[in-house]
């Protein structure tokens, strides 16, 4: 290789140039000498320090001397020095260079295994082909395993043993490529002196390949890997390397022949070596190691960063909120074995010698530290596929793991372990920190989480419980902290209450140096954590009593912000600071507890245990000063606050002094509770409290001015939350956890204007309900979530100033224009299904108050009638119209009550379904009768015959069966049944029956009926049979699973008998056997009218129960007759026997028919009914056997 070449190194702040040397070495293993240069020791002193559990010295360190700008945000500005420190590094996370045959020597490659000898360079196939038969395939590691697996790694190895380098200018060449490769990474090769050590020699063919990965530590020290490509011909094997967000590919397959190539990079860079397309490749791998522990990277010009890291560490020592330490994010990653300064690369060893000079000199301490974060939850659903310890096959375990996706995170862990110095020393086994101003990047915990995880465990279905995905991922921090605070990184977030602890034990009368530096340690980790005041300042403060230590007082008082609430002291610690230091002394910052505390009641019940201590010797003068300044500065009303307030009025002079101060505007902001409980007490405890005649006056204004205040400042329509439920809804991980279900959003309620309506009423203030009806007319909104919580409000409010309207003989002022305006809104939420006789109630008080006719006839009567589709609803209105008569009357200017009733009622029997239910239809003759409406009993009826198409089905199974239930409507209200609408109602339902559905008495019933006779047998089985064929109207029987000796004996009985002119039967050939009888059509005819015969008689005699006459007056004019002979019956009733009473005869009756009148019942429509086939019957149905003797009825 010639002197004075050049190569060009990659790294972010783009190309550096490298001089080259000539080698004329002859090792294998090259330590590089850089003695002809300047060095620098920057190895670490072993540092024994102080006691970890003391605050230590801080002797040799630069004083503070109060910047004029000092650094507020530590953290922050520390971050971005640092960031600016990394982008000034000159250092590359990786090398590449191509050397010709000219500038790289031919190392006579000599392998001692099998006699292979000096192997000729460029390779050619017999070469590779006799290395190949003597090497072994390369293994990999997985976990803890070293594995062989072509899949993954698919290449040839030997070990360096049996590989020499014949060449000795070979030894040089490989010093000068480390120096290169040093200078590119960023090493500074004169403090790190590294040494390169051959570790295999690799070959690749056709196919051989490596999967992503990084290389372990081999050997201790080292920090990079070198690989050198000896000349050959290949294409393909390009490596990709990525590290940090950064990617790059290295391919030096074009000039393989005459060319050796060399790459190195970071051992924790992820590289990928492709697969090689033809030929073959053969490369030298190299470990490069550290030789020394000292930090390895040179300052470089880092002039500007050095200045601002200096500001920002003498500001951390100055400002008191400062951090107690700060971890550092490095972009390489360590192991526990390689955890010090030594081993660090690039950037890393760059920031780590950095810090350590100027943290030397300002105080302050460097370390390291190892943070895994443990992420666990749920992965994605993917049925799809099969998974690792369910069904995953090993082959495709790594891959499919990796895929996955955390679909829900249920729980995440961060730990910070092996605090180190940079020389390697154990501070502490594991650290505390605050995620919140501790961190560089502050986000820390997700900044580690994006990266690959360093492990992850799969666990699938087990039983009930659902699968779960534990990922771990593994970084190393820089910590800083200032010299002297060991301590709190040894004990964590205990060390301040182990500091508090000491200084609580103490029992010397003045402080001694340690003591000093406990006390600066708890100030300023007040500072710092806001929520430890109040146990700093009791600690401090009681310890300068102590030592009788104002200045120390007023310290702790000042830092913690003591005089903000009494509970920061504590009244104990105020009245030992008291007797300690004196009155005179703490008083100003009790007068100051007066104005600042938030509470009132907390502020007032000091003053009094400070009266009634005769020890404290409080003034009458100072007792007023600090009352005065409560009442100057009142808070908003807490709960039991009010009784302690006017307790301090009268003390302080009376009423007056509330009127004079803002107590009414203060108090307003009070919750609704407080505020009402504190008018309560104004009103009724006045002469209890108050002997000055006018006080009373007074609180009546005070009294009327907090609630005219709290009612200006209300928000009638503000959401009140609701608690959450949890969903137990099932999910697909719902045997593993169930989510809560989002909590509901926020619903307005009335709570809060009802209750200043009637504190308006019980302080004698009618008159500021007409501010709170005006406030809720006023809309909030236009959504509908908005506009339906506001109707809930109006509604609430409306119900209740209309109770209260009833009850007081005056009018309440503004009611009536409320009730206009609510009162679409009280339309818009009734509804049919859900109305009240509140509801309707509500409506009608509203409208009278409102006092508009206009909207009672265009609004309110429309509504009813809306609402009134069925008897229950239209019952429920004409109820409320009939108990408000006379008050609506004046408002019904067009039509009376009466008439908007009858109207009601006509409205509701037109949207009647007539056939639906008819018990619906006697309650509507009901409601016609309670309200005087006789002439309405029409229109109920009429659409009953009036309906098109009227079948034989409907005037059968629904008009005639309706019959009983209007005689005994009829008979309940002593209704003359023989007048219309009934009477002619009663005559059309029966005489179309008759005609068209009854018909004649079949023919040939007799014959049927002796025939059934003839049956000899009478078992169960054919008593269920002759039950069949004599009283059901079904066309078929079947006898099912009877048996073989079943089914014989009744098909021998029958054949004995004459039924077979009747009906058929045959054995079923099931198992067991079963029977089947069909009845022809001349039977089943006959027994269907012999049905309907009973049901006709049934309805006949509802109507007239005792004797025929009613029935021969409805019918008249030999009607009734007519339909005796129709049923062929003598009579309905059983004729009575006695003297004057005439026998009624059907055919021959001359009793008088109903007359016609204006109620009649209009003639039925023309009669459709299906004919009754000669053919098929209704569907045959299947019976068990019945036991019992058979009811056979003589048709005859």
């Amino acid at each position: 290789m010639s002197s004075g070449s050049r190569v060009t190194a990659h790294h972010p702040q783009g190309p550096v140039d490298v001089d080259l040397n000539n080698p004329n070495s002859d090792t294998d293993t090259a330590e590089v000498d850089e003695s002809e240069e300047n060095t620098s020791d920057n190895q670490e002193e072993d540092d024994d320090g102080a006691d970890d559990d003391e605050i230590e010295d801080d002797e040799g360190e630069e004083t503070d001397q109060g910047l004029e700008n000092p650094s507020t945000d530590i953290r922050k500005d520390l971050e971005d020095a640092l960031y600016l420190s990394n982008d000034s590094f000159p250092g590359s996370y990786y090398f590449k260079k191509q050397y010709s045959i000219s500038e790289a020597p031919n190392p006579l490659l000599n392998i001692s295994v099998g006699d292979l000898g000096v192997i000729g360079l460029p390779l050619n196939v017999h070469g590779a082909k006799q290395i190949i038969s003597h090497s072994h395939q390369a293994p990999f590691g997985m976990g803890e395993r070293t594995v062989v697996d072509r899949e993954v790694r698919d290449t040839w190895e030997m070990d360096a043993s049996v590989v020499r380098f014949d060449n000795p200018a070979w030894s040089q060449f490989i010093k000068d490529v480390v120096k290169q490769i040093c200078t590119a990474l960023g090493v500074d090769v004169a403090t790190s002196k590294p040494r390169a050590e051959l570790y295999k020699m690799l070959l690749y063919e056709t196919g051989s390949h490596f999967l992503p990965h990084k290389d372990t530590e081999k050997v201790d020290g080292m920090f990079a890997t070198m690989m050198i490509i000896l000349p050959s011909p290949f294409t393909g094997g390009s490596a990709h390397l990525s590290h940090a967000g950064r990617a790059t590919v290295i391919d030096f397959s074009g000039n393989s022949l005459s060319s050796t190539s060399v790459m190195a990079w970071y051992t924790d860079v992820t590289h990928e070596i492709k697969p090689i397309t033809s030929g073959y490749r053969l490369a030298l791998s190299y470990n490069l190691v550290h030789t020394t522990d000292a930090l390895r990277p040179s300052l470089h010009a880092a002039d500007e960063a050095l200045a601002r890291l200096r500001h920002i560490f003498l500001s951390w020592k100055q400002v008191s909120s400062a951090p107690e330490k700060i971890l550092y994010l490095l972009d390489h990653k360590y192991s526990k074995a390689s955890l010090r300064g030594s081993a660090m690369k690039g950037t890393d060893a760059h920031l780590a010698s950095l810090l350590d000079s100027i943290a030397r000199e300002l105080g302050f301490e460097v370390g390291l530290a190892l943070v895994e974060c443990h992420v666990s939850g749920v992965p994605e659903s993917d049925y799809g596929r099969s998974y690792r310890r369910g069904y995953l096959d090993d082959d495709d375990e790594e891959e499919d793991v990796d895929d996955l996706m955390m679909d829900e995170v249920l729980e995440q862990e961060m730990s910070i372990t092996n605090l180190v110095k940079l020389n390697g020393q154990l501070i502490t086994a594991s650290l505390d920190a605050d995620e919140d101003g501790e961190f560089i990047p502050e986000e820390l915990r997700e900044t580690v989480e994006e990266g690959t995880p360093d492990k992850q465990d799969y666990e699938g279905y087990q039983g009930n419980w659902g699968p779960t995905l534990d990922r771990w991922y593994r970084r190393t921090v820089l910590v800083i902290w200032p010299r002297g605070q060991r301590g709190a990184l040894v004990y964590g977030h205990g060390y301040p209450q182990h500091v508090l602890d000491k200084l609580r034990a103490t029992n010397s009368r003045t402080s001694n140096k340690e003591e000093r530096k406990l006390i600066t340690y708890a100030l300023r980790h007040a500072a710092r954590k806001p929520t430890a005041e109040a146990e700093v300042v009791r600690c401090v403060c009681g310890v300068a009593c102590r030592w009788g230590d104002i200045a120390l007082w007023y310290r702790a008082m000042d830092a913690c912000h003591g005089s903000s609430s009494v509970d920061k002291l504590t009244s104990e610690g105020i009245f030992k600071a008291i007797l300690a230091l004196g009155m005179q002394i703490v008083f100003p910052k009790i007068h100051e507890m007066m104005c600042n505390d938030t509470s009132n009641a907390r502020r007032l019940r000091l003053i009094e245990q400070m009266e009634s201590n005769a020890q404290i010797r409080l003034s009458a003068d100072q007792a007023l000063g600090l009352r005065e300044a409560v009442m100057k500065n009142l808070r908003p009303l807490a709960a039991g606050e009010g009784q302690l307030l006017l307790d301090t009025a009268s003390k302080q002079g009376g009423l007056h002094l509330l009127e004079n101060t803002e107590f009414a505007r203060k108090t307003s902001n009070a919750s609704s509770k407080e505020l009402l409980s504190l008018i309560k007490l104004l009103r009724d405890k006045q002469s209890d409290l108050f002997a000055n005649p006018s006080d009373e006056e007074v609180g009546k204004r005070i009294t009327a001015k907090l609630l005219s205040h709290a009612i200006d400042q209300a928000n009638y329509f503000e959401g009140v939350k609701r608690p959450a439920t949890t969903n137990t809804a099932a999910t697909r991980f719902a045997p593993y956890y169930r989510r809560p279900a989002p909590a509901p959003p926020p619903v307005p309620t009335p709570d809060l204007a009802l209750s200043h309506i009637q504190a308006c009423f019980e302080i004698g203030n009618e008159h500021l309900v007409q501010r709170v009806t005006d406030k809720l007319m006023v809309a909030p909104g236009a959504s509908d979530k908005v506009q339906e919580g506001r109707e809930s409000v109006l509604l609430a409010v409306a119900s209740h100033l209309v109770k209260q309207a009833e009850a007081r003989p005056v009018a309440i002022p503004g009611l009536d224009a409320f009730c206009r305006a609510v009162m679409p809104s009280l339309l818009g939420r009734m509804h049919r299904n859900t109305l009240t006789e509140a509801d309707v109630s509500t409506v009608l008080h509203v409208a009278i108050i409102g006092g508009e006719a206009e909207m009672l006839e265009n609004a309110i009567l429309p509504k009813f009638k809306s609402l009134a589709r069925d008897t229950t609803a239209c019952r429920v209105i004409i109820h409320q119209l009939r108990a408000r008569e006379n008050q609506l009357s004046p408002l019904a200017a067009n039509s009376s009550i009466s008439a908007i009733i009858t109207d009601l009622l006509k409205s509701t029997i037109q949207r009647l379904s007539p056939f639906k239910k008819a018990s619906a239809l006697v309650d509507m003759l009901e409601l016609c009768y309670e309200t005087g409406n006789r002439p309405c009993f029409v229109d109920v009826l009429s659409p009953l015959l009036n309906n098109e198409p009227l079948t034989a089905e409907l005037l059968e199974s629904f008009i005639l069966a309706f019959l009983p239930a209007i005689a005994k409507f009829l008979s309940a209200h002593q209704v003359d049944p023989t007048a219309d609408p009934f009477a002619s109602f009663y005559k059309q339902v029966v005489t179309t029956w008759t005609r068209g559905v009854l018909g004649s008495k079949p023919a040939a019933m007799s014959s049927y009926m002796n025939s059934i006779r003839t049956i000899p047998s009478h078992c169960d089985l054919c008593k269920s049979v002759i039950r069949f064929l004599t009283l059901s109207t079904d066309k078929s029987l079947y006898l099912d699973r009877i048996g073989a000796p079943g089914a014989k004996h009744l098909e021998q009985q029958l054949n004995k008998s004459t039924v077979h002119t009747m009906a058929t039967w045959k054995t079923i050939m099931s198992t067991p056997r079963g029977f089947h009888v069909v009845k022809n059509n001349t039977a089943f005819v006959g027994l269907l009218w012999l049905a309907r015969q009973q049901q006709g008689l049934r309805a006949l005699k509802s109507i007239s129960a005792g004797d025929d006459s009613t029935l021969a007056i409805i019918f008249g004019d030999g009607g009734f007759g007519k339909i005796l002979q129709q049923l062929d019956v003598p009579s309905i009733n059983p004729p009575k026997k006695g003297p004057g009473v005439e026998t009624v005869h059907g055919a021959g009756s001359t009793q008088p028919s109903a007359s016609a009148s204006t109620s009649a019942i209009p003639a039925p429509q023309h009669l459709t009914h299906p004919q009754p086939s000669t053919s098929a019957g209704p569907s045959p149905k299947r019976m068990k056997m019945a036991g019992g003797e058979p009811e056979v009825i003589d048709l005859t």
